[in-house]
């Protein structure tokens, strides 16, 4: 018997490019290193992406496991 499992829900594509348009854009604007971003909902995460460094002397990127100080905005 295959199990198969329901396809993972994703944000629309031309909507993922308007978040990632607006987060870079604020990142410039309020001249952050770095962001994390998470969209999720009951079923599931739909959308999650780094911008970004988290080091910028060692020029390494933010990744999923970059952690921030709480309420770093």
């Amino acid at each position: 018997v295959a199990l198969s499992t329901p396809a993972a829900a994703q944000l629309p594509a031309a909507l993922a490019a308007r978040v990632d348009s607006i987060v870079q854009a604020e990142l410039v604007a309020k001249g952050a290193t770095s962001v994390s971003l998470a969209i999720s909902r009951a079923d599931g995460q739909l959308h999650l992406r780094t911008w970004g460094l988290a080091d910028i002397d060692a020029s390494r990127r933010a990744d999923t496991l970059t952690t921030y100080p709480l309420a770093s905005m």
